[in-house]
């Protein structure tokens, strides 16, 4: 699985949330908190990770042990993915972020159009400005 990372068409950064992180990691060593984080990583880029422990383990360059000790953290999917909720919870905010983002941008867009035509109609030779009507 050790892609190359596929931003293309997607976000590529997520909300990190220090607080929740640091409690949700306040059991594990230091290194099963660097394969839990870039275990999320990978799920982010990859939207999941293979349910293979051997594969899991390369990706993070320990062992199995390591693993095992932050597979709770994530679950199986229906696409057979493992996939941590609380990131796939981030994913849909930022979606709908997007969203709503696009369709502002789109609403300002057709308000500067409709000025601007509305200007260049007002000017056209022969009319009167509409100031003056």
């Amino acid at each position: 699985m050790a892609r190359k990372p596929t931003t293309k068409g997607k976000p590529p950064a997520f909300q990190f949330y220090a607080a929740d992180f640091l409690i949700g990691c306040a059991t594990m060593t230091l290194e099963q908190r660097g394969a839990y984080i870039t275990l999320l990583c990978y799920q982010w880029d990859q939207d999941g990770l293979p349910n293979d422990k051997s594969t899991l383990a390369m990706l993070v360059g320990g062992n199995e042990a390591v693993i095992e000790a932050v597979l709770y953290k994530f679950r199986e999917c229906p696409d057979g993915k493992l996939r941590n909720h609380r990131l796939e919870k981030v994913r849909e905010i930022q979606k709908e972020f997007g969203k709503k983002q696009s369709k502002a941008a789109i609403k300002r867009w057709a308000a500067y159009r409709a000025e601007k035509a509305a200007k260049a109609n007002s000017t056209q030779p022969g009319s009167v400005p509409s100031e003056l009507r």
